[in-house]
């Protein structure tokens, strides 16, 4: 019903929009703004404990145009304007945003609030998906809207893996990830790293409830804290894991990269692609296995492991992935960190 409620209050928007161009007395649609509007934000998921706002940008292709543009947030009572391009919440949970800009309004954007302590008993735990998608790919545009759909609805627990096949954005990793988790049609998203929680259709509900089941697991989560140093394109990274239970344990470390601007079909020639795949740092090739096994573990033991690497793309919107999978290859625990910067253990509020 929820979703409902958001797609009827996307349709008045569109609707205002053209009134409200007409009434004001705008200058009418720009050339420029042919291509469509996107909002997007420097957050994803903010952390309320810690006072944190989601900062805000609307752009058409490389152009920011968020000084002439409103944005709103998408409720169930209706739209409401924002005062200015940033929103800090009050409460945990999803929130939906739009913007609109001379006629034009940019796709939903999902984004999430949590409440994460800064020290507690049990290690905050989150899931990993690996959407595997194309430049080509006309339906994948809408499946990576839903993967952000359904991050929202976690609470912000949801990490994601970009992996692109096929195209010009593909690497020798993620051809390697395709082959290993049977990929054959585009759009296809695994969840939890378990095939079994796979889906093809653009869905938040689906994605979420296969997420969720990850994210209610009886093994405890284990700890993931990232450090790391760059200098240029060179990256030097120390994971630290902590055990919260007895276990054989695999870590994984994955790079990927924010804000590539590439044609997209079933978008547009401006399509900013996140989460993109750039490489894989452990030692293990991704066709024999998804990380370098830390060895039995007991309760409460640490182990640190440290990786280089040279970043082949945009340092600065460079981001660290390191997961956790069990014995059977299931995720225990994922975290997300910026190159060159530092992520302490995450606990429950």
């Amino acid at each position: 019903m929820k979703s409902l409620h958001r797609t009827a209050y996307y349709i008045w928007a569109l609707l205002l929009a053209f009134a409200g161009c007409c009434l004001t007395g705008c200058v009418g649609i720009h050339d420029e703004l042919d291509a469509g509007i996107v909002l997007v934000s420097q957050q994803t998921t903010v952390n309320i404990l810690a006072d944190e706002s989601f900062s805000f940008r609307v752009l058409s292709g490389k152009e920011d145009i968020t000084d002439r543009s409103r944005i709103y947030e998408v409720t169930d009572s209706g739209n409401i304007l924002l005062e200015a391009a940033e929103y800090k919440p009050d409460h945990e949970g999803a929130f939906t945003f739009l913007a609109e800009c001379e006629g034009h309004i940019s796709p939903l954007l999902y984004l999430s609030a949590n409440a994460v302590a800064p020290e507690g008993d049990r290690f905050l735990r989150k899931s990993l998906v690996l959407d595997f998608t194309a430049t080509w790919c006309v339906n994948c545009p809408a499946m990576a809207q839903a993967i952000s759909g359904a991050a929202a609805l976690s609470g912000g627990r949801i990490e994601k893996i970009a992996v692109y096949y096929l195209d010009d954005l593909q690497v020798p990793a993620g051809s390697a990830l395709a082959r290993r988790f049977g990929v054959q049609a585009l759009p296809h998203v695994v969840s939890g790293l378990d095939p079994a929680l796979a889906t093809s259709v653009a869905s938040p509900d689906v994605i979420y409830s296969h997420n969720k089941s990850v994210l209610e697991q009886s093994t405890p989560a284990w700890g993931i804290a990232v450090s790391s140093t760059l200098s240029g394109a060179e990256l030097n990274v120390s994971i630290e894991v902590t055990s919260a239970s007895d276990g054989a344990f695999t870590l994984g470390v994955a790079l990927v990269e924010d804000g590539i601007v590439a044609s997209q079909t079933g978008a547009s020639d401006d399509y900013v692609h996140n989460c993109v795949l750039r490489s894989l740092l452990h030692g293990t090739a991704p066709a024999d296995g998804l990380g370098d096994a830390l060895g039995l573990m007991s309760e409460g033991d640490k182990k640190t492991v440290t990786l280089k690497a040279t970043i082949a793309g945009n340092p600065s919107a460079t981001r660290i992935v390191a997961y956790l999978m069990d014995a059977a290859g299931g995720l225990n625990n994922v975290v997300s960190c910026m190159a060159g910067e530092s992520l302490p253990y995450a606990y429950e509020k």
